[in-house]
C-alpha cells in the first residue's frame, strides 16, 4: 500500500502550522465543522458504530460521578474515562479493582473521590463512560492491553502511524512508541522531539486488512484530515478515538512537520 507523498517543498504548509490553524478556527473561531463533534469520545464511538464498525462495548454513560454503578454490577475489567480529555489523563483500566496503569487499588469510591478532585474533571464536567477493557491480539497477551495504532489519515490516505503500547503511567519510559509507514515500514527518523521511539519493527497485527479497511472506509466519510486511533484486539480491529488535532500541533521533528505537511491540501487536509 503505497502513499501519494509527495516531497515537501517551498511553499508547502508544515503540519504543526496546519493544526494550531485548525486548533485556532475551530475551537476558537468556532468554525462551522460537524466532524469537530466527533472528538468527543462518546460522539466519536457513536459514528462509527453507525458506519458498521467495531467500537468497545459500552456498559455506562452519565454525567453525574455519583451515579457510577456499583464494581458489582460491571465486570471484572472496564475502562473508566471522560469522554474529554488527552494522554490518558483520567483513564482506568480497571481489573479486578486495580488500575493497570498505576497498579493502584480502588473501590468504587475511592474513584468517585479521584474524579471528584481533579481540575480537568472539576472545570469542564465531561461525561464519564465505562467501556469493556479490550483484550490484545493472543500473540501479544503478554502486553496486557492492546496496541493502540494511530492513524494519520488525510481523508482515505494514510500518512503514517503510530503505534503506542501503554504499561504504565507512573513509570512512562515503559511505554514503547513506534512509527511506520502506509506499507507497514518502520520510520527510523524522529518524529517527536521529545520522545524516545523503538527502531525494531514488531509484527503486523492479525486483523492488519481489517484495521485498513475500516481507517480508510472513516476517513472516506470524514473527507478531512483525521488521527483515527485503533486497537488491535482478540475480537479483531476496534476503534479508539478521533484525534483532530493532534498534541496541538507542538513538538514535531522538522522531518515529521515537512512529512506530514506534504500531504495537506486545502484548509482542512484533504
Amino acid at each position: 500500500m503505497k502513499s501519494t507523498h509527495y516531497e515537501w517543498v517551498d511553499g508547502m504548509p508544515l503540519f504543526s502550522e496546519m493544526i494550531k490553524k485548525r486548533n485556532h478556527d475551530w475551537w476558537k473561531g468556532k468554525k462551522a465543522m460537524w466532524q469537530k463533534e466527533l472528538s468527543a469520545k462518546i460522539a466519536g464511538r457513536d459514528y462509527v458504530e453507525s458506519l458498521g464498525l467495531k467500537a468497545p462495548k459500552l456498559y455506562w454513560k452519565g454525567d453525574n460521578i455519583e451515579s457510577i454503578p456499583l464494581f458489582e454490577e460491571l465486570p471484572s475489567k472496564f475502562v473508566l474515562k471522560p469522554e474529554k480529555g488527552w494522554s490518558s489523563n483520567n483513564v482506568y483500566c480497571m481489573d479486578n479493582g486495580e488500575d493497570m496503569l498505576t497498579h493502584r487499588i480502588y473501590d468504587r469510591q475511592n474513584l468517585i473521590n479521584a474524579l471528584h478532585i481533579d481540575e480537568f474533571i472539576k472545570k469542564n464536567n465531561p461525561f464519564i463512560m465505562i467501556e469493556e477493557l479490550l483484550e490484545p491480539e493472543e500473540k501479544q497477551s503478554e502486553d496486557g492491553l492492546p496496541r493502540d495504532f494511530k492513524f494519520y489519515c488525510f481523508g482515505e490516505e494514510i500518512a503514517m502511524i503510530h503505534v503506542a503500547l501503554r504499561r504504565s503511567e507512573i513509570h512512562k519510559e515503559k511505554n514503547e512508541h513506534q512509527y511506520y509507514t502506509p506499507d507497514f515500514k518502520i520510520i527510523t527518523q524522529r518524529i517527536m522531539e521529545r520522545r524516545n521511539q523503538g527502531r525494531h519493527p514488531i509484527e503486523r497485527p492479525d486483523c492488519w486488512e481489517e484495521m485498513i479497511m475500516a481507517v480508510k472506509t472513516i476517513g472516506r466519510e470524514l473527507g478531512i484530515y483525521m488521527r483515527i486511533d485503533m486497537f488491535a484486539t482478540a475480537r479483531g480491529a476496534v476503534f479508539g478515538e478521533f484525534t483532530p488535532t493532534p498534541h496541538g500541533g507542538n513538538g514535531y521533528s522538522e522531518f515529521a512537520d515537512k512529512y506530514l505537511g506534504s500531504f495537506w491540501k486545502g484548509e482542512e487536509g484533504v
